[in-house]
């Protein structure tokens, strides 16, 4: 013996007015998640389309090895550094972020040349379409995070060989050994001065052949 349920229709007005009130719902939830990785929408589409293939400058290139240079994993520019783990251990897969948790103060998963975190890792791959954690990826990475912080002027001076306070104090929420411009860390940390990483930044910039 079947049983059928009677399924009530709403009036026409009042079906039109649901589909209405669920639209702020679904916006905000996308809002949400936009917000939730710090990048707006259109950007993050105009940057997930450039990341293949848009080159950087001996400036950026120099930057990039003062954070490494700044978040202690530089090791004489060798390769060991793309494998460090916070507090100075490594690892050897790098078919992933290794999301290892070090039990330090503060405790962190941070990994590789930059010192990612898996959570921000995670966030940067969606973006741009990360391969891997290899060493080429992990400059990619770093790279996008630089652009995303540094205002346009900002970035302009790196690509034309100049570092300023200014430009790290834009990195700083980002690699917490780059000063403010007090010269104190954001997150209450150690940090390297001014002068220290300007000097690195200009040497590297030499040996790359200047700007």
């Amino acid at each position: 013996m079947g049983f059928h349920t009677r399924q009530r229709r709403l009036p026409a007005a009042l079906a039109a007015a649901a589909v209405l009130m669920t639209i702020p719902v679904v916006q905000r939830c996308w809002a949400s998640s936009l917000e939730s990785s710090a990048v707006p929408h259109q950007e993050a589409t105009a940057q997930v389309a450039a990341a293949p293939t848009r080159p950087h400058s001996n400036g950026m290139e120099a930057l990039l090895r003062t954070i490494r240079y700044a978040e202690g994993t530089w090791k004489g520019g060798s390769s060991a550094g793309y494998r460090t783990l916070y507090g100075g251990g490594s690892f050897n897969d790098y078919t992933r972020h290794p999301g290892i948790l070090v039990v330090k103060y503060p405790p962190s998963d941070a990994a590789g040349a930059y010192q990612f975190k898996e959570a921000t890792w995670n966030r940067v791959r969606q973006f741009i379409g990360l391969r891997d954690f290899s060493p080429v990826e992990q400059d990619r990475a770093a790279v996008w995070l630089v652009r995303r912080r540094l205002s346009s002027s900002q970035e302009a001076l790196i690509d034309e060989g100049v570092l300023t306070p200014e430009a790290m104090a834009q990195l700083s929420p980002e690699w917490a050994a780059f000063p403010l411009l007090s010269g104190y860390s954001y997150y209450g940390q150690p940090v390297k001065s001014h002068g220290d990483l300007q000097a690195f930044f200009t040497r590297q910039l030499d040996l790359l052949g200047g700007a």
